[in-house]
C-alpha cells in the first residue's frame, strides 16, 4: 500500500462551480436554507437529510495580501431519497482511506512530538502530586508542571486534529454533486450571502 496516495480537496469559493449548473444565491446561514421535500439528486420524495461537509481555502488579507491559505470545513443537511442514500453511502464505502493510512496521516504531525513529550512529563511528576501532602514544595512543583503539561498535551491534540481532520471529509461524488454549495460571499458592506448549484432543473425550481 502507498501512503499518502490521496490528499483532500478544497474548493474556493464559487470558482469551482460547474459552469452547466443552476445558480441561486441566498443570504442567510447554510442551517436556515429552507430546502424542498425532494431528494436533490432525483427529485424523488426526500426521506432524511445528509449532511454534506466540504472543504474551502481561504487566503487571509485578500487575493494579494495573504499569507497563506486557510481550509475551513462547512456542512449543509441536504435533502436526499433513500436510493441516493444508500447509493451514497455505497460510493462512500468503496473510497474510503484504509484504516493504516488514516491512522499515519492523523498521528504523523510536528504536534506529536509536544503531545508525547507532554505525557511523559507528567508521568513523571505524577506521584509527587498525588504522595505529598498539600503545601509540600514538591507537591506545589508537582501540580504546576501537571497541569502545563496536561495543558500542552490538550492544546497538542486540538492542533493536530485541526491540522487533519479534511481527510475524513468524503470526496465529492455523484450523489453529493447534485447539490453543490460555496463558501461565504460578499463582505460586511454588501451583506453575507451564498451560492448554490443543482444539476435536477426540477429541484433548483422548487428551491
Amino acid at each position: 500500500m502507498m501512503f499518502f496516495r490521496r490528499r483532500f480537496s478544497a474548493d474556493h469559493r464559487d470558482r469551482d462551480f460547474l459552469p452547466a449548473a443552476e445558480r441561486v444565491d441566498l443570504h442567510g446561514r447554510l442551517r436556515s436554507a429552507a430546502w424542498p421535500p425532494l431528494c436533490a439528486n432525483c427529485c424523488a420524495p426526500a426521506t432524511s437529510r445528509l449532511v454534506v461537509k466540504k472543504i474551502f481555502r481561504r487566503q487571509p488579507g485578500g487575493r494579494y495580501l495573504g499569507s497563506g491559505w486557510k481550509y475551513v470545513i462547512r456542512s449543509a443537511r441536504i435533502p436526499y431519497c433513500a436510493s441516493c442514500m444508500a447509493r451514497n453511502a455505497e460510493i462512500v464505502r468503496a473510497q474510503r482511506m484504509p484504516l493504516l493510512e488514516l491512522v499515519v496521516r492523523l498521528v504523523a504531525t510536528p504536534l506529536v512530538i509536544p503531545f508525547i513529550g507532554g505525557l511523559v512529563v507528567a508521568r513523571v511528576f505524577l506521584p509527587d502530586t498525588i504522595t505529598k501532602p498539600i503545601g509540600d514544595p514538591l507537591h506545589n512543583v508537582g501540580l504546576a508542571v501537571l497541569g502545563a503539561m496536561l495543558l500542552a498535551v490538550g492544546v497538542s491534540a486540538w492542533g493536530s486534529w485541526h491540522a487533519t481532520s479534511f481527510y475524513l471529509v468524503p470526496a465529492e461524488n455523484e450523489i453529493t454533486s447534485a447539490c453543490v454549495f460555496s463558501d461565504e460571499l460578499g463582505g460586511p458592506l454588501t451583506g453575507w450571502r451564498r451560492a448554490y448549484t443543482f444539476r435536477n432543473h426540477a429541484f433548483a425550481q422548487a428551491f
